[in-house]
């Protein structure tokens, strides 16, 4: 673990320049951190950051029935499973009777509609079709029950992101306005009666993603043993906490098998000071899983689907923030 160690000692030697690098959103994705001396705490989402700080909640989640849980699920970096995951969620919340409803906020890379069996370009309304006001949100979302095809005793609805290239620019430009954010996801809960809401954010850091990781009762944040998901994965639990999300969570994703997985749960939990939902380690069956098929729904008693029920169980049993 000595790997681990060493990311210990970076991150604590460079926590100040790293909540600094947080400027670099709003214009592009952190991508190496050996440029943040490059960026000030003048940048568009610090200054966002305090400018809105507590609004998001007062703003919205006052607004919103407390029926529904709000958990949302971020990375760092693309292709850390975090859509696969949300696929695999939505499926075991519905086993349990649970009405569920995925939100896919992803400007770029959001692929849970093809997990789902969704084709979203063949539909008129989307999450970012609401938001420039073409439709109600709870009209974006579709019922994808039937396409897990088990016989699930919840409901499953998908509202797929669909953003034009105009509304990228825009909204990571200037954030999503927590206002109409409140208004759309409070009918969006009572029109379907909802028992939870999984949000789909879009990976990196930038205004848009923290307007949505404002109004969550939940955050989990994905990563894998990675040096930059380490750097990454401390500035989004730095501005997540000065948010007030009551509760944040962490998963550690394709770890080495070759790993001591309770061990490396405690040490990275310890570096975090944050509690570990889950370690889920590498395996073939879930690196070939066919296009379309949900993991946890063809392999019921694979380590991996238990390791997945613990972790949402954890994040499912937070009270909502309202």
């Amino acid at each position: 673990m000595k790997g681990l160690a060493q990311e210990s000692e970076d991150i604590g030697a460079t926590k100040k320049t790293l909540w600094i690098a947080a400027g670099l959103i709003g214009r592009e994705r952190i991508g190496c951190l050996a440029h943040v001396e490059q960026y000030t705490a003048g940048s568009p989402v610090v200054k966002w950051l305090y400018a809105t700080q507590g609004r998001a909640q007062q703003l919205g989640k006052a607004h919103m029935p407390k029926i529904a849980k709000f958990i949302a699920l971020h990375s760092f970096r693309a292709g850390t499973g975090r859509s696969s995951l949300i696929a695999n969620f939505a499926p075991l919340l519905a086993m349990e009777g649970k009405r569920v409803a995925v939100v896919d906020t992803c400007l770029r890379t959001g692929n849970v509609s093809a997990l789902l069996g969704f084709d979203e370009k063949a539909v008129p309304c989307s999450f970012h079709s609401y938001y420039a006001a073409q439709c109600a949100l709870w009209q974006a979302a579709y019922e994808v029950t039937a396409r897990t095809g088990e016989a699930l005793s919840g409901r499953i609805y998908l509202v797929p992101a669909n953003p034009t290239p105009e509304q990228i620019e825009v909204i990571r430009r200037d954030g999503y306005d927590p206002d109409q954010l409140a208004d759309g996801f409070a009918e969006l809960v009572e029109r379907l009666a909802l028992d939870f809401v999984l949000l789909d954010l879009d990976f990196g850091i930038d205004i848009s993603t923290m307007s949505l990781i404002a109004l969550a009762d939940a955050l989990l944040v994905l990563m894998r043993h990675d040096k930059r998901d380490y750097q990454g994965t401390s500035v989004i639990i730095e501005l997540a906490r000065q948010l007030d999300v009551p509760e944040i969570f962490l998963l550690m994703n394709e770890v080495p098998p070759s790993f001591d997985n309770a061990d490396f749960e405690a040490r990275v939990a310890e570096l975090y000071s944050c509690p570990v939902a889950g370690v889920l380690p590498y395996t073939e069956e879930m690196a070939t899983l066919q296009r379309g098929a949900i993991f946890v729904l063809q392999h019921p008693d694979h380590p991996n689907t238990h390791i997945m029920g613990a972790a949402l169980k954890a994040i499912a049993a937070v009270t909502p923030a309202r």
